[in-house]
Parts: structure tokens; C-alpha cells; sequence
């Protein structure tokens, strides 16, 4: 029996663009070569300590490992642009040495990059990385392209029961193609008008902040929680990027997809 293939990327189409799931956590947009991911979370650890809260540090941080993750996906892609869908820091007590010089020596390493943060809750409260970094900070929502970037999802998603994932079919070079497929949704009228007609295309939302994973249940009785991506007609939610970072079981639609992530293979619950 040959071994199960692995897969790093998940071809998806998104309203006629080609898009890619990565099993880094990440969303690939090849044609403007931007990469999306969410909920980064950098010194959560530290934040924790500083309460008081006994976070071991183990042999590598969260934050050298997040940083490590994400030094992995622009070797993967040559990203020209980075696009945090919020909570890059996790609270102010981020704001320290001990995560700002790491996070400054690999934004040395990435000195090209272009990298925007749509600022989410956490955001708010550990305030804007430093000037010198040129990470570009701006407010949800914010329009790129065809979607709509925001920090929490335009949709509710809730617990779930367990269910059963079956993997992807095999494809060449270790690739797969399914036919997951998001549309833009009808135009909708903008509050503050429009030019040419008061109406806008709000796009496809791709957002973060409920940190999704999928509770399964094996047929042997065995349990895991796996982070995933969660796909709507109007709306795809990025797992937690950070490598410190819980998450919430979400509860899969009739009308939705679920790409799940284990170690370095995809998914697709059907």
C-alpha cells in the first residue's frame, strides 16, 4: 500500500481568482503575490508571564516559533506583500525587548516586504508595532483587490459536533484541486454613498478571530482539534497563525467547506 501524499497547498478559486489554502496557515494570492494570515499573537507568552501566569519557555518561544513559521512561508512564496488580518501583538507587554528584537531582526531579514496590519481587538490594546519596523497599520474594514479585509468573520460560527475528515485526492507533485468555489456577494448599498450609483460590491470577506478548529473523532475513538480554514459563499476565515494560540470549534454549514490542517497535510471535510 503506498503512503498517504502530502500536501502543502490547497488550490482554491475564489469568485474566478486563483487562490491557494498552505498548510503554514496561510493564504496565498498568486496573482498580486500576496500572502493572508491571521491572529499572529506575538508575546502572548510574555504577556502571560507579566501577569503572573507560569508560561514555560521552553527550548524555543512562541514568538521565535511564529517568526520561524513565517520565515518558512516566504521561502515557500515569493511574497512581495504580507497582510495581517489582525492581532499581530497580543497586549502591550508585547511591546518588549524580548519580542520586538526578535520581531525587528526578522523584519531585517524581510527588509522588502511590504506588510499591512488591519488591526484587530488585540491590536487596540498593544497598540502599533514601532514606526522603524514599516509594518503599515490600518482599520477594518479595508478593501484589497476583491475582498474585504476585517478581523471578525462576517458570519457566526459556532460549536460543533464531531465529524469525519477524508483526505484530498492525490494529484501530480503532490498537489490537489477541489472544487471549492466562494462568490462575491450582490452589491449592497453603501451608508456613506457611492460614486456613479450609491451601491458597492462588498466582496469576498477574509477574516480571522475565532481561531477555528475542528474537533474529529476517529472510527478507532481517538480525538484530535486540528485548526482549519473555513469557506463561505461570501467569506473565508483564516486559522490562528501564532504559535501560541487556542482555538474555538466551529460548526460547519450545509452551504460551507472546511479545509483542515494536519502537520503539513490538507484536508477537506465532505
Amino acid at each position: 500500500m503506498s503512503a498517504q501524499p502530502t500536501f502543502h497547498a490547497l488550490p482554491i478559486e475564489i469568485d474566478g481568482l486563483a487562490m491557494e489554502c498552505l498548510a503554514l496557515r496561510a493564504l496565498w494570492w498568486p496573482q498580486e503575490r500576496t500572502l493572508f494570515v491571521a491572529d499572529v499573537h506575538l508575546g502572548k507568552a510574555e504577556s502571560f508571564r507579566a501577569l503572573g501566569v507560569p508560561v514555560p519557555a521552553g527550548a524555543q518561544g512562541p514568538t521565535a516559533a511564529t517568526l520561524d513559521r513565517l520565515d518558512r512561508l516566504l521561502a515557500m512564496r515569493q511574497a512581495r506583500t504580507l497582510v495581517v488580518l489582525g492581532d499581530l501583538l497580543h497586549a502591550r507587554a508585547a511591546q518588549s525587548e524580548s519580542v520586538m528584537g526578535p520581531l525587528a531582526a526578522w523584519r531585517a531579514r524581510h527588509a522588502a516586504l511590504d506588510i499591512r496590519l488591519l488591526r484587530g481587538n488585540h491590536d487596540g490594546h498593544a497598540g502599533d508595532p514601532p514606526p522603524h519596523l514599516g509594518i503599515e497599520g490600518v482599520d477594518a474594514p479595508a478593501r484589497l483587490g476583491p475582498f474585504c479585509l476585517q478581523h471578525e468573520p462576517r458570519h457566526a460560527w459556532t460549536l460543533q459536533g464531531r465529524t469525519h475528515a477524508r483526505p484530498l485526492a492525490a494529484a501530480s507533485e503532490g498537489r490537489a484541486t477541489v472544487p471549492i468555489a466562494a462568490k462575491a456577494p450582490k452589491p449592497v448599498a453603501d451608508e456613506r454613498g457611492a460614486e456613479g450609483g450609491g451601491a458597492i460590491n462588498p466582496g469576498i470577506a477574509l477574516s480571522g478571530h475565532v481561531h477555528p478548529v475542528i474537533r474529529l473523532t476517529g472510527r478507532a475513538g481517538d480525538r484530535a482539534r486540528l485548526p482549519c480554514f473555513c469557506i463561505a459563499d461570501d467569506e473565508i476565515v483564516l486559522p490562528a497563525f501564532g504559535a501560541f494560540t487556542g482555538g474555538a470549534p466551529v460548526q460547519r454549514r450545509p452551504d460551507t467547506r472546511c479545509v483542515v490542517i494536519a502537520d503539513d497535510q490538507l484536508f477537506l471535510l465532505g
